[in-house]
């Protein structure tokens, strides 16, 4: 009897690890894409949104610029993660690339994340594009469980990465309205 409660609860278990979490999925392009339209305040003018862009960028580790555009900036971000390898007991390390760009207008931006790309270190267990159900280097180099876990880790991540983007573009409207408010 006490075999046939814990089956329900041990398959249970195994569902829930290898679940897929739920990405915004774009219509068209069918990639994982987080995107939004941020208002700041009408009165900011573009140029002094770009200058806020730009200085977010510079103190972040995990993005690099990659090019400016006169209607957008792009940039390359990645996120480091360790997850179990498929010999038992040790751990592999990987990165997940995406690309963030940005599009500043007079008192608002469009962000528009997505292109997410699994590449484990030193060209082992590359899982590729997060919408792929299995990885890429196949279910032996890299394990389902394992596939899971960098997926679940990426969209534990990215609400923080958004975050953190918007308080401190936010944040500089505000520590300058408190300089000089004249400008606002």
């Amino acid at each position: 009897m006490k075999k046939l409660i814990f089956l329900p609860a041990i398959l249970l278990l195994t569902f829930n690890a290898f679940s897929q979490p739920a990405f915004p999925i774009d219509k068209e392009t069918k990639k994982i894409t987080y995107t939004e339209v941020v208002e700041i305040n009408r009165t900011i003018k573009k140029a002094t949104i770009e200058t806020r862009i730009s200085n977010w960028v510079k103190g972040k580790k995990y993005l690099a610029k990659t090019k400016q555009e006169p209607t957008s900036f792009a940039f390359k971000g990645n996120i480091v993660l360790v997850y179990p390898s498929a010999t038992t007991g040790k751990n592999e390390k990987g990165v997940v690339e995406f690309i963030c760009t940005l599009y500043p207008k007079d008192g608002r931006y469009k962000y528009v994340i997505s292109n997410f790309k699994h590449n484990g270190i030193n060209g082992r267990g590359s899982g590729g594009d997060l919408e792929n159900s299995a990885p890429e280097c196949g279910k032996y180099v890299l394990p389902l469980g394992s596939w899971a876990k960098i997926k679940a880790e990426v969209h534990k991540q990215m609400p923080e990465i958004i975050a953190d983007m918007k308080s401190n573009i936010v944040a500089t409207s505000v520590a300058q309205k408190k300089k000089n408010p004249a400008d606002f």
